[in-house]
């Protein structure tokens, strides 16, 4: 009996690798996704911070058009003006040494008015096609106007960058290193001080492209996103008020859904005993290690191989014990104090502790937050969290708790609230 039980335990066993080994393959030929995008290339020496590299027309759309293409039409009333769309190109910097090319996407109305100036920071894009907009395709910079978008395609840029741009503001969105132009490279998931930097780099080359169009802008900088894009906003507040106030002004940051504690985030992780969320929770991890100094072998962190953002995304169950080092679990468990851990696992607390941008800085710009509370995705203790240490310092600060909402249920209400705050910031801002 007790060999009929260890074959019959191998046997599984098998069958989950091979089932894995599947999956894994599968996954890594989506990667070799084809782009019918021909981009420019440019010379290394050329490549500066922030300089405007290069930029084409992607379409003109019309504000009727710009309604049959929104994703939630409840907020239709917002399309009022035609709109021009344009992708760019521009020079930005990648894990703080490699000098790269990245893209975005620029819309804004045909006006002859002061446009205010908003920055989308979109959300979570897997490395490779998927569905519902949030796969490797649908990056920004990649956009493009058609009747009918199946199975959610460009979700975010239609109802989150086409829509406000329609509505009357000039958005720019950073398509952030690991897609379009720069697929070639891995992405920083959720790293915010690396997405950061390369989005205040967006922010310049999108302003040069308006002089070079002859749009007059507010000065005045308003940053939005959702999900991975709150969390990048958020450190993108932080690094303009800190090293670029003398080159930025922020208006104010409206922002859902957001990891903003990531010390509660992991603690939460690894408390589940399934999380279907387990794949992108990975991704973040494995991502926060690549792009750090940290020195951990990858044994000492999950239960099988990986080396790759694919094979951190492509995890061997949704059970988090079956996916890492039980020490590691527990390591990720923020309950447990320091001296409970293995002293290895010391540096990866550390690193995530310095990642709770909510609780480590206090912003002088109003900071509005948003979040469903129903959200299984970034669970709402992220904002409220936030809101608790921003109101013990007296920063200016609202939270918006939509009750009944997910992730994405929200978005509408997320917009509608979003135009009132950067309209009323606009307007405190022009009568000083």
């Amino acid at each position: 009996m007790k060999k009929i039980n260890t074959i019959l335990v191998l046997v599984i066993s098998i069958a989950i690798t091979s089932c894995y080994s599947l999956k894994l393959a599968i996954v890594k030929y989506k990667t070799e996704y084809k782009i019918s995008i021909e981009y420019p290339s440019f010379h290394t020496d050329s490549i500066a911070r922030g300089k405007l590299m290069g930029y084409e027309k992607v379409e003109t759309i019309t504000a009727e058009n710009v309604k049959l293409l929104n994703p939630n039409h409840e907020t239709d009333q917002y399309a009022r003006n035609d709109i021009e769309v344009y992708r760019i190109y521009y020079g930005s910097v990648y894990n703080k040494k490699q000098k790269v090319v990245l893209s975005g996407l620029i819309a804004y109305p045909k006006s002859k008015d002061t446009l205010i100036f908003c920055q989308y920071h979109h959300g979570t894009l897997m490395p490779f096609p998927y569905e519902m907009g949030m796969g490797a395709t649908d990056a920004p910079s990649m956009f493009k106007f058609e009747t009918e978008y199946n199975k959610g395609a460009f979700d975010q840029v239609r109802a989150l960058g086409i829509l406000p741009a329609s509505y009357g503001y000039f958005v720019s969105m950073p398509d952030y290193a690991g897609y379009s132009i720069s697929r070639y490279l891995e992405h920083p998931y959720n790293v915010g001080s690396e997405l950061a930097e390369s989005s205040i780099d967006m922010i310049f080359a999108a302003r040069s492209f308006a002089q070079k169009m002859g749009i007059e802008t507010t000065k005045e900088v308003y940053l939005t996103g959702w999900s991975e894009g709150a969390g990048t906003a958020y450190h993108v507040l932080k690094l303009i008020e800190q090293d670029y106030n003398k080159l930025i002004v922020p208006g104010a940051i409206s922002i859902l859904a957001g990891a903003y504690t990531m010390t509660d985030l992991t603690t939460y992780l690894s408390m589940q005993e399934e999380c279907d969320e387990a794949e992108i929770y990975n991704w973040t991890l494995y991502s926060f290690l690549k792009f750090s100094e940290v020195d951990i072998s990858g044994l000492s962190i999950w239960k099988y191989p990986v080396g790759s953002q694919t094979e951190a995304i492509v995890t061997p169950s949704n059970k988090p014990k079956e996916i890492f080092q039980p020490d590691f679990l527990k390591a990720l468990n923020f309950n447990f104090p320091d001296d409970s851990i293995p002293q290895k696992y010391l540096p990866v607390r550390k690193l995530f502790s310095s990642d709770n941008i909510c609780c480590n800085w206090i912003p002088e710009t109003p900071v509005y937050l948003h979040t469903g509370d129903k959200d299984g995705i970034v669970p709402d203790f992220n904002s409220k969290t936030a809101y608790k240490f921003l109101t013990e310092k007296n920063a200016k600060t609202r939270l918006y708790i939509y009750k009944g909402d997910d992730h994405f249920t929200v978005v509408p209400k997320y917009f509608v609230n979003l135009v009132k705050e950067i309209d009323s910031c606009n307007t405190a801002f022009s009568k000083k």
